[in-house]
């Protein structure tokens, strides 16, 4: 029993020698890979985090309703949106932040690069959200037209990927017009991923836009 003991110690200790020798050659390949593709010693990034939750804030913004498992009715809606519209100023405004203080860093130019403006921009990304109901409403509109086996429109809200997908295209592209980086794109690759459709925020996409079976281009509906 003593000896099985001993030999367990040892190769508990062979075990930990071996990981911390995994680990110090991890660490030292921080400063031996070329690029560097870590970001140390820096201020944070946009976060991916982040990133989802203000995709699914806006969305709740935009289409109240069909997120919540309770229901939503006029009488509380002005209560919710002022808790959401809330939150996300605070949360846009330190991911903007966190984009034009990166890019400062890495010595590229930008009209602006303060958090002042990156309060500016929070306030002026939501200001344009009554703005951006009428257009998605619209792109909605446009697939219930569009498509023959549509029942309804909150069908298409609940259950399109396109619809998804437009939604996030619609927001970042607002944030694209607003010099905002990093982040448009964040919220339009997230939507690539979820629905395998890839639209950049730059693009410039008119009113009644549709994409129906996803990621199939040919099937584009527009007018």
């Amino acid at each position: 029993m003593e000896q099985r003991a001993t030999m367990d110690k040892h190769t508990i200790a062979a075990q930990q020698n071996r990981l911390a020798s995994i680990m110090e050659r991890i660490a030292a390949s921080y400063d031996e890979v070329t690029p560097k593709i870590h970001h140390l010693d820096r201020m944070p990034l946009p976060s991916r985090a982040d990133a989802a939750v203000i995709m699914q804030a806006i969305e709740e913004v935009i289409f109240p309703g069909y997120s919540s498992t309770g229901g939503v009715t006029h009488h509380g809606i002005i209560y919710r949106v002022q808790e959401r519209t809330g939150w996300l100023f605070e949360h846009l405004r330190e991911q903007i932040s966190r984009g034009f203080h990166h890019m400062k860093n890495l010595g590229g130019e930008l009209p602006f690069a303060t958090d002042e403006q990156a309060e500016e921009c929070a306030y002026q990304f939501l200001e344009s959200l009554p703005r951006l109901r009428q257009r998605l409403a619209k792109d909605i509109q446009a697939a219930y037209d569009g498509d023959p086996a549509a029942h309804c429109i909150d069908e298409i809200i609940l259950s399109y990927p396109a619809a998804y997908a437009i939604t996030a295209y619609r927001a970042a592209h607002e944030l694209h017009l607003l010099d905002v980086p990093i982040l448009p794109r964040m919220l339009t690759e997230m939507a690539h991923s979820r629905t395998g459709i890839d639209i950049h925020p730059g693009a410039e996409i008119g009113d009644c836009f549709f994409i129906d079976h996803a990621p199939a281009w040919s099937s584009a509906k527009r007018r």
